[in-house]
């Protein structure tokens, strides 16, 4: 479960937050989209915008389009404007570079629903030089409007701060409230919110925007992303917005902050913005980063600060396998089953592997549904490859025994399981688990045929132990020494 860790006093302690969640099953898959699009570099150096439909970007200096899920974007000194939801490659921000979001920008993609702000899934790496930054402060809800605006002022009644991750600063009327808090702690998507006012006298803050980020690799972020709400003239604090960032690693020493707005009046009537909300989900979280979800200030009145938001953080762990196949043995018409068990981020991506003979060799082989072949030699059939659970049907006429293991994948790593012996019990004539009587009467049936050859021997002539085409006494010495154990082992 992920830790929702509720800011105090607008600092972060990283360090009380590890521990294991989920991660979005597109960002565990980021990786293989990387693989199989073309990488086309477009540099940005005038400024421009990505509409929420828009599919292609052109450089600054001009060429053909490029398909945004092939661009290697790159935006220098210069503004690059993102609404909705697009899928690219990769992004670095350089030479006092921003990227944001039109004000309260927001789409309704079918299949996918509404979108709010900027959402970027980024197949590589996203970086954020220290002159750089996302910005998406004062792009939420203007003032008195959002979920948690704050209440308008009156005469000698200041405006109160917005809500969203915490409640807004009251201001100095106790009868006009700050904005209430609203939106989700650790998938956080909502515009902060606009402080309250006294029509004629100013204007509330207005809230923070909304930036989403699944990135494949590392998100370096040197300079800033910011979501705050913004100063009051006269009037209450806007809210801070939303932050949500995942990644395979989050670097830098930069800030990420989404903190209220400031009350803005000389007289402190007016209430400050609540901090707004970030939630952070990554298998590594540099200790250098800062991040930040402070209220707004009161202007020295305690009771007119906003709330501090919420800061959710996660630290994502490979697999953990918790049980490793067992080694199994079946009749030599039997189906033997192979099952792991594991937490992690998720999702896990399983592949069954069968070790080359000889056994103990330590040379795998990734497993297929479909037949299996051991030492150049089909022994069966699999199913589940790629699930936790690996189904094998033997060909009747193997004896061969083998080892099969698993890997286990997600966006942090990857872990094998320990290997799992398949044998074959081929004394087991009836497979009912042991040999028994029953298994004895088969046993003489075939002996007294004696050749595998002949059209009276059952199909598969199960009583040849040592396979040399005979039922003969060589059999039989093997199949006293499994009678008098009764049970397959």
């Amino acid at each position: 479960m992920a830790t929702n860790a509720r800011a105090t006093s607008g600092s972060f302690d990283l360090a009380a937050t590890r521990t294991s969640t989920r991660l979005p099953l597109a960002l565990c898959l980021l990786s293989l989209l990387a693989g199989t699009a073309f990488a086309t570099p477009v540099l940005i150096t005038a400024p421009k915008t990505i509409n929420p439909l828009d599919a292609t970007i052109t450089p600054t200096a001009g060429g053909s389009p490029v398909a945004l899920q092939d661009a290697e974007i790159v935006v220098r000194g210069t503004t690059l404007t993102v609404n909705g939801r697009h899928t690219i490659l990769s992004l670095a921000l350089e030479n006092a570079a921003t990227l944001t979001h039109s004000n309260t920008t927001t789409f309704d993609y079918p299949g996918i629903g509404i979108i709010k702000g900027v959402s970027l899934i980024v197949a590589g790496s996203v970086s954020i030089d220290a002159s750089s930054s996302i910005s998406v402060s004062g792009a939420g809800f203007p003032s008195l409007t959002g979920p948690g605006a704050g209440s308008l002022g009156g005469q000698g009644c200041g405006g109160s701060g917005a809500g969203h991750g915490g409640a807004g600063g009251l201001g100095n009327c106790p009868s006009r409230p700050g904005g209430v808090a609203y939106g989700s702690a650790t998938q956080p998507t909502e515009f902060g919110s606009g402080g309250g006012y006294f029509p004629g006298f100013g204007f509330g803050g207005s809230g923070g925007g909304c930036v989403r980020l699944s990135v494949g690799t590392t998100l370096l972020v040197d300079g800033a992303i910011l979501a705050d709400g913004l100063l009051a003239i006269n009037a209450g604090g806007g809210s801070g917005g939303s932050i949500w960032l995942s990644a395979t690693a989050i670097a830098g020493s930069g800030t990420v902050r989404a903190r209220g707005g400031d009350q803005g009046t000389s007289n402190q009537s007016g209430g400050g913005g609540a901090g707004g909300r970030i939630a952070i989900s990554a298998c590594d979280i540099s200790p250098s980063l800062t991040f930040n979800v402070a209220g707004g200030s009161g202007g020295g009145v305690p009771s007119h600060a906003g709330s501090p938001g919420t800061i959710s953080a996660s630290t994502q762990s490979p697999p953990l396998i918790q049980t490793p196949p067992s080694s199994v043995a079946s009749c030599p018409t039997g189906v033997a089953m192979f099952s792991v068990t594991a937490i992690g981020a998720a999702p896990i991506a399983y592949r069954w592997q069968i070790e080359s003979a000889p056994k103990g060799s330590d040379v795998w082989t990734d497993l297929s549904d479909g037949p299996v072949t051991f030492d150049s030699t089909t022994v069966g059939t699999g199913a589940g490859a790629t699930t936790s659970s690996f189904s094998f049907q033997n060909n009747p006429a193997n004896r061969a025994s083998f080892r099969l293991r698993c890997s286990l994948t997600n966006i942090c790593g990857t872990v094998l399981t320990s290997p799992a012996t398949y044998a074959v019990c081929t004394s087991d004539f009836t497979c009912d688990g042991g040999v028994d009587d029953a298994d004895f009467s088969v046993f003489v049936l075939g002996y007294n045929i004696l050749d595998c050859a002949d059209p009276a021997m059952p199909a598969n002539c199960p009583a040849d132990l040592n396979a040399d085409g005979f039922v003969d006494d060589s059999d039989f010495t093997g199949f006293v020494v499994a009678y008098n154990l009764l049970l397959c082992q």
